[in-house]
């Protein structure tokens, strides 16, 4: 005799995005009541685990958006994100790198000025690592850490005049007035200071 499987009921219901997009649907267009949508489709109700309900509220806010994620939201939108992460690129291009404590620090106030409802630390005025974590795997482009200090003459240094001078200068050492190579490229290294 074949048993038909069923999902797992209870404390280790296993449910994935179809599931839960079901269970909105039985809410939301048919009218159902949350809980026995949840118990008829092994969605874990109680304390401490997701709930129907958020996937619910947020179905609604999102005005039943096709991609639903799982999991708390994102304390800023989707363009808020990228217009902070066009900012940190833009500040590091101007060598302006921010530390993951003054992102954190900056988050916050951006928040506060704008009313956005937020779970950070009001006594450290910063967002959480946690959160810098989850901005840092949703932006993968960006690397956020303590910025090694760059003098104020290395700064200036570093214009176009500069540099050209300095590739001409490398030009008439490495090769002659006929274009012809005098040192060849494996005796070329590259070292600082120390």
């Amino acid at each position: 005799m074949a048993t038909e499987a069923r999902p797992k009921r209870g404390r280790h219901a296993q449910w994935d995005e179809k599931t839960i997009k079901l269970a909105a649907k039985a809410v939301l267009v048919d009218h159902r009541s949350k809980k026995s949508v949840a118990t008829e489709l092994g969605i874990p109700i109680g304390p401490r685990r997701p709930k129907l309900q958020d996937y619910v509220r947020r179905m609604q806010f999102d005005c039943g958006v096709s991609k639903l994620n799982i999991g708390r939201p994102t304390t800023l939108t989707n363009e808020q994100e990228e217009n902070l992460a066009d900012m940190l690129i833009d500040m590091a291009r101007k060598l302006f790198g921010l530390s993951p404590k003054v992102v954190r620090q900056l988050v916050y106030s951006y928040c506060k000025a704008n009313k956005i409802q937020h779970r950070f630390s009001v006594k450290q005025k910063a967002a959480g690592k946690e959160w810098l974590d989850g901005f840092l795997q949703r932006h993968k482009n960006l690397s956020v850490r303590v910025a090694e200090a760059t003098s104020l003459q290395r700064a200036a240094g570093f214009n176009k005049v500069k540099v050209e001078r300095f590739y001409n200068e490398l030009q008439s050492v490495m090769f002659d007035t006929e274009g012809k190579q005098l040192i060849p490229g494996v005796n070329v290294f590259n070292v600082d200071e120390s």
